[in-house]
């Protein structure tokens, strides 16, 4: 049991500091904010006064994404703020797409106060753009659910595309995941935050094959401010 104990404690400060230099790499990456945003908003006013409503409102959610990125990168957020970042993304990936993608929102409002992690579901939806629906030309669907469900919130995300290689389900599955890196945008990252938030209290599933992805979440229910 001691022994166990031990390796516990060495995994958990592991996974502390995988954490910690992750955020710190981000931190690192970021350009001046001020500059940015001030950017920014000098180029929605030159849209008002070209009369190009479109580019604005473009500029005006961009705008308002990366501020979400830079303001709560290492703070805890509701579902809701989520899931009102991730509209953002898919607003700016609509105008870049235009309609070749469809995104569908299945979400339950008893589930809108759950804190979280940042930056959990827009990476998520940013893999089935890159490795799943990316090379279908039309009928592309991404569709984001949500469900509260007894002590628990499940958070899903599926798409119709080509699926993960049967190679990275087996290392999921077999808990190599957890030690080696990914192709995939963040996803290994995304679990190991969520392991460490939730005190390893995380269902993480990957349920592929073509035409068929849902990657599966279930957290402890965690309401609060």
């Amino acid at each position: 049991i001691r022994q166990q104990i031990k390796e516990m404690e060495i995994d958990n400060l592991r996974l502390k500091n995988e954490l910690q230099s992750s955020q710190m790499d981000l931190l690192q990456s970021r350009i001046n904010p001020h500059f940015l945003f001030n950017t920014l908003n000098m180029i929605s006013n030159s849209a008002v006064m070209e009369d190009a409503e479109q580019t604005r409102t473009l500029i005006d959610i961009t705008a308002e994404y990366l501020r979400y990125n830079l303001d709560k990168l290492t703070k805890t957020v509701s579902l809701k703020e989520e899931l009102e970042n991730l509209k953002d993304y898919i607003y700016i990936q609509k105008c870049r797409f235009e309609e070749r993608y469809e995104f569908v929102f299945q979400l339950d409002a008893r589930c809108a106060d759950q804190r979280m992690p940042c930056m959990i579901l827009q990476p998520l939806v940013e893999n089935s753009l890159k490795h799943g629906i990316h090379d279908m030309v039309s009928g592309g669907r991404v569709i984001i659910r949500t469900q509260a469900e007894d002590a628990c919130t499940v958070m899903e995300i599926e798409d119709n595309g080509i699926g993960f290689p049967q190679e990275y389900l087996a290392k999921l599955q077999s808990g190599e995941f957890e030690y080696e890196k990914d192709n995939h945008v963040g996803i290994r990252n995304i679990y190991m935050r969520l392991k460490l938030f939730y005190k390893g209290k995380v269902q993480f599933k990957i349920e592929s094959h073509k035409g068929k992805t849902v990657l599966h979440i279930e957290v402890p229910s965690q309401a609060g401010t």
